[in-house]
């Protein structure tokens, strides 16, 4: 399977995993950690609602649960005095207590047009991998007395797959239609809400509970605040008695858990200061994935990892850094997660295709060099690819020819078991001098070889290297007489054949030279061409050399050449 089809597979496992909600959890806690940093390095001032809590404290000294009612009357009446925008009373008047007392709250109630009461569904959540459903079982509301005389808002929060609270829905119908209670309550005390269309209010939490400004119950009978406290505020009155089971869990739960009444503070400072969080489109948010998949893929196809790494996480950290500006800037919500993940998976799954390309390219230099050059030159090959290519580069080097003399009278004197015993033993020693001097082995040739000095890595001095080896070739002990010549010039060099089989070898009118030139050379002899001359350096030239002019069969015009006779490299 190709790299790039293995990538975009990857890519769209990466996208239904996503649809299907499979990462949900860990964007969800990310977004939740972003508005704690915020609470952290930048906490929020609440200044236009005071929560007044209903307390263990307010129990012990006004009665047990559930209060008078003619408590709730009193507290109406002073906060109107007061001079309140809007009353939101988070607790259910859903049966007839006391008629003395029920009058009072009725009573109280109906002075003024600016209370709102709660209703609480029943809810039966149905959730699936990519979707959720919201059953109403049935509903609870205050008695008829209160309902006719207030205006109504339900207090049902949505918790997540991991039970804290993020959402709110804006409507229930049931037969009727019954907007969120703080959501209520901001209509109330007169703030424009018509233009929320959202189905759900993404909660933007400003704080761990006690951030919205709070009074307990015994303070605000007792008159315990400053006069204009509650002038022009929104006020919530609800429970926060330990037992109770009104608290919930939310992205500040290591500070607590909150309870209702504070939630619903969050809720309305959200809705006043149109702040709640918004949501991209689902589609939307896809796209951003794939768009940003797709470059990092790119990028991972067209580097090698050691930059390809680094531009991933340039990438990703450029979008995160941007995502997280757009969240404290606008409060929109993007992808954080998923992009990450991705990015991460689809590089190490590129590195382990790389490694094991390399791996599989390492065996093929292995399988095609392995046997022409030296351990050395070998490990320098592997980084070089463009080598290991069918066809040939034209470049200059020094072909180095060798040839056994009086083989054929040797081989019939011998057995044959001696003979390729002793042939192998020489060709073993004569390969080892030519991968000490960096020469390439190009053949075997039955009773000689063929190397190049200059292929497949770069040397600039072949001259004296394919030289060197030569002499140090003729001071081994041998069985046989070594025959030796060396040509230099251009020659094609490269892979030949099919991708099925192929060899590396040089061609060209340098290497038929040299072939003749080994034809000439006797026994412990070093003939070289005059390009090969030339480019040695002046200790190299000192030697013996007797220059020599003659007729190579093929050609045309005389041949120059230089002879080192056995014994002959002092003058």
């Amino acid at each position: 399977m190709g790299k790039r089809l293995l990538l975009l597979l990857v890519i769209l496992t990466i996208l239904i995993l996503y649809y299907f909600n499979l990462f949900i959890f860990l964007e969800n806690k990310l977004i939740d950690l972003l508005q704690l940093f915020r609470y952290v390095f930048a906490p929020t001032q609440v200044s236009e609602i005071i929560n007044i809590k209903v307390d263990d404290d307010a129990l012990s000294q006004l009665g047990q649960w559930p209060l008078p009612r003619g408590v709730y009357a009193r507290v109406i009446r002073m906060l109107e005095d007061e001079g309140v925008k809007a009353i939101g009373v988070d607790i259910i008047f859903a049966e007839s207590r006391d008629i003395f007392e029920d009058n009072k709250l009725a009573e109280a109630l109906s002075r003024y047009h600016n209370i709102v009461l709660p209703v609480e569904f029943n809810l039966k959540m149905i959730r699936g991998i990519n979707y959720q459903e919201i059953e109403v079982i049935d509903i609870r509301k205050p008695i008829l007395l209160y309902s006719e005389q207030v205006f109504l808002g339900h207090i049902n929060f949505i918790p997540g797959r991991d039970g804290i609270i993020r959402q709110l829905p804006l409507y229930f119908k049931t037969g009727e239609e019954f907007p969120a209670f703080s959501y209520q309550l901001a209509s109330r005390a007169g703030i424009g809400v018509a233009e929320l269309k959202e189905k759900n209010l993404w909660l933007n939490f400003i704080g761990p509970p006690g951030t919205v400004p709070y009074i307990s119950l015994l303070d605000l009978l007792a008159g315990n605040y400053l006069p204009g406290f509650f002038e022009n505020k929104i006020v919530l009155l609800g429970t926060d008695i330990s037992g109770l089971g009104d608290r919930y869990m939310t992205p500040f739960s290591r500070y607590g858990y909150m309870s209702g009444v504070e939630l619903h503070g969050q809720a309305l400072y959200n809705i006043i200061h149109r702040n709640f969080l918004r949501q991209l489109p689902g589609r939307l948010n896809l796209l951003i994935i794939l768009l940003i998949l797709l470059a990092l893929t790119e990028v991972i196809l067209n580097y090698p990892p050691r930059i390809s790494g680094k531009m991933v996480g340039f990438i990703l950290f450029i979008y995160i850094v941007f995502s997280i500006y757009l969240f404290y800037s606008y409060n929109y919500i993007l992808p954080y997660v998923t992009p990450v993940i991705a990015g991460a998976v689809l590089f190490t799954i590129s590195l382990l295709y790389w490694y094991r390309s390399s791996e599989r390219e390492r065996r093929r230099i292995i399988n095609i060099f392995g046997r022409y050059i030296s351990d050395d030159v070998m490990q320098q090959l592997i980084t070089r690819k463009s080598a290991l290519e069918l066809g040939g580069e034209r470049i200059e080097l020094s072909v180095f020819l060798l040839d056994i003399r009086g083989f054929t009278a040797y081989a019939e004197n011998e057995s044959t078991e001696i003979v390729v015993r002793e042939l192998n033993a020489t060709f073993e020693l004569l390969t080892a001098v030519i991968f000490q001097h960096k020469g390439t082995l190009d053949k075997y040739l039955g009773d000689g070889l063929m190397a190049v000095f200059g292929a497949p890595l770069s040397l600039p001095e072949h001259r004296e290297q394919s030289l060197k080896a030569a002499l140090k070739i003729r001071e081994l002990v041998l069985p046989f007489k070594i025959g030796i010549a060396i040509n230099t010039g251009p020659v094609v060099v490269g892979n030949l054949g099919t991708e099925r089989r192929m060899e590396y070898t040089a061609i060209g009118d340098t290497v038929n030279k040299a072939f003749r030139f080994v034809e000439i050379a006797g026994p412990g002899e070093i003939i070289i061409g005059e390009e090969t001359y030339r480019g040695l350096n002046s200790k190299l030239k000192k030697m013996n050399w007797r220059e020599e002019r003659v007729e190579l069969k093929g050609s045309k015009q005389p041949s120059c050449l230089y002879r080192l006779s056995e014994g002959e490299e002092k003058r």
